[in-house]
């Protein structure tokens, strides 16, 4: 058989090529060069793919459902793999860069081929999938997804299953893309801090009373609860009506009366004693004289203040001190006695006597309700009481 071209404009879906293929040429070259060296047809045109058996060279097929269009395969028609679960479309180096289907589904089979897991969109651009979606986080609100997440919230489970810490949580993605600011629990139901009660709002209309309800059966009457502390004896109450008078015996004869005796006449009036010598005038008793003792200044708490006896021959006691001091206790007096004495802060720093403090001796202590502090130019009246065994304040801080 001569050299033979194969025109364009054939559209048989097969090819017998019933000749050596050398004698076949398309353009300048025989189909068993272009074969042999498995020439790629490159630049831009449009035609169809012209294919051949492997198993008998000199069968050529013919399709248009495979079109070439400058540098695009157009398909018209399904693509099946020749076998189940055995190919791939692309793999790990050779990779498609974008994928677009739809309107449609992807049904991916899990190990049941007989059940898809899919995913869809709706006309909002929302995926979505019919039997559920499984994850260990998910990422809501992020502003950016490329080429790394931008701000929003990932959510995520936590702890460890089957105990009290498993729990669902939410956490902020800054705009850095890491993870920033506290961990939020979503069904653990922690409560934050109450914030501050807003203004009320002013009061709405009273809506009309609606119909009364039946009234519910009663409930069973619970426990009879324990019986508590007997109250005070309540007030007595008023007396009650007086009863009938009984029957009034019989009145017994009145006795005869016996005669009023003469009045005497009345006897003169005797004279008036002579008045008395006055008294002498009694002494002005208005001034106090004071026993004053000024100690030299005081450094540092005190405890049984002043030497046993130098309390004795003392009145008005004038106390200052180098820094703010505390007095847990002032020496009593060397005998049985109750004594007035009257204390005077002169100097610029506080004196505070303790009430009860132990650290000074019994008899010694401030008998006071609280401590009383007296700061500079402040005085207080002390009285030692022999019963009590310790000093008292008959009056209030001055």
């Amino acid at each position: 058989m001569s050299s033979k071209s194969i025109s364009s404009s054939l559209s048989l879906t097969k090819l017998n090529i019933i000749t050596d293929t050398d004698n076949v040429t398309i353009g300048n070259d025989t189909l068993t060069e272009l074969l042999k060296n498995k020439t790629i047809i490159s630049g831009e045109g449009i035609g169809n793919i012209l294919v051949y058996d492997q198993n008998d060279p000199n069968k050529l097929y013919y399709n248009n459902n495979l079109i070439t269009n400058n540098n695009e395969i157009i398909i018209s028609t399904n693509i099946i793999p020749n076998e189940n679960i055995q190919h791939t479309l692309g793999n790990n180096e050779k990779r498609w860069k974008d994928l677009y289907i739809g309107p449609g589904t992807i049904n991916i089979s899990g190990p049941d081929p007989n059940v898809f897991a899919t995913l869809g969109a709706d006309n909002k651009g929302v995926a979505y999938t019919e039997f559920g979606f499984a994850t260990p986080f998910i990422n809501v609100g992020a502003s950016s997804l490329t080429p790394g997440v931008v701000g929003g919230w990932k959510v995520s489970a936590s702890g460890v299953q089957g105990s009290p810490s498993y729990d669902l949580i939410a956490q902020e993605i800054s705009i850095s893309g890491s993870q920033s600011g506290p961990i939020y629990s979503l069904i653990k139901n922690k409560e934050g801090p109450t914030g501050p009660t807003g203004p009320t709002g002013p009061t709405g209309l009273t809506g009309a009373t609606g119909a009364t309800g039946e009234t519910g059966a009663t409930g069973p009457t619970g426990p009879t609860g324990l019986t508590g502390d007997t109250g005070p004896t309540g007030l007595t109450g008023a007396t009650g009506p007086t009863g009938p008078t009984g029957l009034t015996g019989d009145t017994g004869p009145t006795g005869p009366t016996g005669l009023t005796g003469a009045t005497g006449e009345t006897g003169e009036t005797g004279a008036t004693g002579a008045t008395g010598a006055t008294g002498a005038t009694g002494t002005f008793g208005g001034q106090i004289n004071l026993t004053v003792s000024t100690p030299t200044e005081i450094s540092g708490n005190q405890d049984n203040y002043l030497q046993s006896g130098e309390i004795d021959n003392i009145t008005y006691l004038r106390l200052s001190s180098s820094e703010n001091i505390h007095i847990t206790g002032l020496t009593k007096p060397s005998t049985v006695v109750y004594q007035l004495l009257y204390i005077v802060n002169i100097g610029s720093n506080s004196i505070t006597l303790n009430h009860e403090d132990t650290s000074s001796s019994l008899g010694n202590l401030f008998k006071f309700k609280n401590n009383i502090t007296l700061m500079s130019k402040e005085g207080l009246t002390l009285i030692y009481d022999v019963g009590l065994m310790g000093w008292v304040s008959p009056g209030e801080q001055v």
